[in-house]
């Protein structure tokens, strides 16, 4: 017989995945629905001469390219019914032709996937005539993926340095994982948990030195800040004409673009367990070196009885770290 742990744990991994089928099933059903128009949905930002530049510069200036093949792999993930990875792989061709042949890439290698077959399957449907004219007179691809980016088996499938990518494009993903939190989960933790399996996927997806490029009309998000597997995170602001739909918040026309560069080395990818998501995060990993047993060293209480038995979820495990960091710091009660 399983034990009551067991059962919980059987219970909860089943739940989860009766939810993910049905997200899928969701937005299967939304691109059902919503793109028999043929027009392509363009959220936070629509693919301009401004925006294309701007992704641009980012992927030829230093750390993109491949010393050996001088080619550079793209993923766009949750790509959705944007035209964003047609638009930026015919930019980035034009700009080829106007730089030297020595510092110039080979070839361009996209892949655009989304979670949904459906809208997997339009896409390819409605630029099918681009991607034949690709292999007339080049290297460079373009393909359509089914990809569920939470799941674990891309760390199977990511085994090599040319099985990982130089960028890895966002233009929504993130923001969807973020707004179903805020829906969907009111707990008090500061990172999200489907946040944390996004970028402990993103960072063992990129290369050395790659970047994840999210565009998202937030102006913080502090879980691309504080995530460990990025050395260096800056923000650009997105020109207000090439703002796209923002779902309701057309009075502050903003979007940005954050630029997380991938830290480590080929053999120091990402690799906690994933029930460690706070040690994924640098504000939150010292909650992982904390139990009920840990001991104020000047008054000699513990953990659990400052809390007066309180549950850490109760009114947040951030707040009663910062708590305790307090107490530890100005505690003068000797035992």
């Amino acid at each position: 017989a399983m034990t009551n742990g067991t059962t919980a744990a059987a219970a909860s991994q089943d739940a989860a995945t009766r939810q993910k089928r049905s997200a899928i099933d969701f937005w299967d059903t939304y691109h059902e629905e919503s793109d028999a128009s043929g027009v392509p949905k363009e959220w936070i930002a629509r693919d301009t001469p401004h925006l294309l530049d701007l992704i641009s510069e980012l992927i030829e200036e230093g750390g993109c390219h491949r010393r050996r093949t001088r080619a550079i792999r793209i993923v766009e993930i949750g790509c959705g019914t944007s035209t964003l990875s047609r638009s930026l792989l015919s930019h980035l061709r034009r700009r080829r032709g106007q730089l030297t042949s020595s510092s110039s890439p080979a070839s361009y290698h996209i892949v655009a996937t989304d979670v949904s077959e459906v809208c997997i399957q339009n896409n390819r449907d409605r630029d099918g005539a681009f991607i034949g004219s690709l292999a007339d007179d080049t290297d460079d691809t373009l393909r359509y993926e089914t990809l569920d980016a939470l799941s674990t088996a891309i760390d199977a499938e990511l085994h090599s340095e040319e099985s990982l990518y130089d960028v890895v494009l966002d233009k929504g993903c993130l923001d969807t994982f973020l707004f179903r939190n805020s829906r969907g989960n009111k707990s008090t933790e500061r990172h999200p948990p489907l946040l944390a399996e996004l970028l402990f996927n993103v960072s063992n997806m990129l290369q050395p030195g790659g970047k994840y490029i999210v565009m998202s009309p937030r102006r913080r998000i502090p879980s691309l800040t504080q995530f460990v597997g990025f050395s260096e995170v800056t923000k650009l602001e997105i020109e207000e004409k090439s703002v796209g739909n923002l779902d309701g918040n057309q009075g502050d026309a903003r979007a940005y673009v954050f630029v997380c560069k991938r830290a480590g080395d080929i053999d120091d990818r990402i690799g906690p367990s994933r029930s460690e998501k706070a040690s994924l995060f640098r504000d939150t990993r010292e909650l992982t070196l904390i139990d009920d047993d840990s001991l104020c060293e000047v008054c000699g209480l513990t953990f659990a009885k400052f809390r007066g038995g309180e549950s850490l979820s109760g009114r947040g495990e951030m707040r009663w770290l910062r708590k305790w960091k307090g107490h530890n710091q100005h505690c003068n009660k000797k035992t």
